[in-house]
């Protein structure tokens, strides 16, 4: 698992506190908006990635984008 605090919001996405280890992100609204993480796959190979996140009801199944490598 790979918890908020290590990533970094972008575009209007910002953490719920200050303290990058209590918080989350909010603000999530526009397609320009972004966490990144940078994390390390030794190995070749299929990865699994698992979001949770919440949502207002109409949105629920929406559509991410997951880029690799950049």
């Amino acid at each position: 698992m790979l918890p908020a605090r290590d990533g970094a919001p972008l575009g209007e996405m910002r953490r719920s506190a200050q303290a990058p280890n209590c918080s989350y992100f909010v603000n999530w609204r526009k397609t320009s908006d972004a966490r990144r993480l940078e994390c390390r796959g030794d190995d070749g190979g299929t990865y699994v990635v698992t979001l949770d996140y919440t949502c207002p009801a109409a949105d629920v199944g929406s559509t991410l984008e997951l880029r690799v490598g950049e």
